[in-house]
C-alpha cells in the first residue's frame, strides 16, 4: 500500500501520466480508512460510536441501527478473540506496574 502511494507520488513529480500509475489488471487501491464500515445488509455507514468493538454490538443487540437486520455474532467473537490474543502472556517482558492485569492470572 505504501509502495504504491510512493510510486504514484514519484510519477506525479516526474510528470508521467496518471493512467500509467496502475497496470492493466492490477487490483484496486487498498485503504483501511476508506470506505468506512457499513451494515452488511443495507450498506448504511456505521458511525464511530456504533463501531466500538463488543460494546456497540451489545448496545444495539446485534442489529443494525439503520435497518434493524441482525449482525452476525462472528464480529464480536473475532474482536473478543483478538483482544484475548493481544494480552501479554505470563512471564513476558511486559512490566507489571501498579495498573497491570496480575489479578487475572492464576496464582497471583
Amino acid at each position: 500500500m505504501l509502495d504504491r502511494a510512493w510510486r504514484e507520488q514519484c510519477r506525479e513529480l516526474s510528470g508521467e501520466a496518471a493512467s500509467a500509475t496502475l497496470p492493466a489488471g492490477a487490483p484496486e487501491r487498498f485503504n483501511l480508512a476508506v470506505p468506512r464500515s457499513a451494515c452488511p445488509a443495507c450498506q448504511a455507514p456505521i458511525s464511530a460510536l456504533q463501531n466500538i468493538p463488543l460494546i456497540s454490538w451489545l448496545v444495539l443487540r446485534g442489529r443494525c441501527a439503520h435497518c434493524g437486520q441482525p449482525i452476525s455474532v462472528r464480529y464480536p467473537l473475532v474482536e473478543a478473540l483478538s483482544g484475548f490474543c493481544a494480552q501479554p502472556s505470563p512471564g513476558s517482558s511486559v512490566s507489571a506496574g501498579p495498573h497491570s492485569r496480575r489479578w487475572c492470572l492464576p496464582g497471583s
